[in-house]
């Protein structure tokens, strides 16, 4: 069963709901206090698992696309906090969203990184780490997705476990996740050639003209019009040995 209670992630200064994870084994009771929130680097403003089943979503939308649409690139940094005491391990996985073929962000290149810190969040490049995942924009053909990158320092890709359940280890971490987006073509985006031939006779003689124009079409979208693009938070707790 769960009791939920509410206090500060010690080592972090974020507030976390915790709850006390019981679970019965044929020779003993374990327990451990179990915390889980996420949000932007520094902001006062958590998302907070209210419970072991919880689902924590981190949105990219109109914000976001519109520095992406102007500048041509942008990066998200995201803060995760967790704690797990009482002997316990927590892990957690993102859930990548779906990117539609006809968003901003549907028509770039977007990576998912780990990253040390809040501050190597750069849209100039990650130094030092391959990203864990990369979705290439769609084709005529469909949608584009989500591929896990070459394997990272921690042979993981979307997923981490910042919290090993074991009493030699810290109970409480912060970890940090990079979303970098590179705009493409857009799908209203190109440029426009026509050429003319224009023919005259005079006396007898026929004179042939020809000339070319050439236009940028530039793009319609709107970034008020994005839709919100939902990375999901799951985590779990493990025992020592599981």
């Amino acid at each position: 069963m769960a009791a939920l209670a509410v206090a500060l992630g010690a080592g972090t200064g974020t507030a976390l709901a915790l709850w006390d994870d019981t679970e019965q084994f044929s020779a003993e009771v374990g327990s451990g206090m179990v915390g889980f929130a996420i949000g932007k680097p520094g902001a006062a403003d958590r998302t907070v698992a209210a419970g072991p089943a919880d689902r924590l979503a981190f949105p990219l939308g109109p914000d976001e696309a519109t520095t992406l649409l102007d500048t041509g690139e942008v990066a998200v940094g995201i803060q995760v906090d967790a704690r797990a005491d009482g002997n316990k391990g927590l892990s957690y996985a993102l859930d990548l969203p779906d990117l539609p073929a006809d968003s901003i962000f549907g028509s770039s290149t977007v990576r998912v990184y780990r990253v040390d810190s809040a501050a190597a969040c750069s849209a100039h490049g990650i130094t030092g780490r391959p990203p864990a995942a990369t979705y290439t924009p769609a084709d005529p053909d469909g949608d584009g997705t989500f591929e896990p990158g070459p394997a990272g320092w921690d042979r993981t890709w979307a997923s981490s476990t910042p919290v090993r359940a074991d009493y030699d280890d810290d109970w409480t971490a912060t970890e940090y996740w990079c979303v970098v987006a590179t705009l493409g073509d857009l799908p209203d985006e190109g440029s426009y050639t026509n050429t003319a031939t224009v023919s005259v006779e005079v006396d007898g003689d026929t004179y042939t003209a020809e000339d070319t124009w050439r236009a940028d079409v530039t793009t319609a979208a709107d970034p008020a019009d994005e839709p919100t693009h939902t990375i999901n938070f799951t985590h779990s707790t493990t025992r020592p040995g599981e």
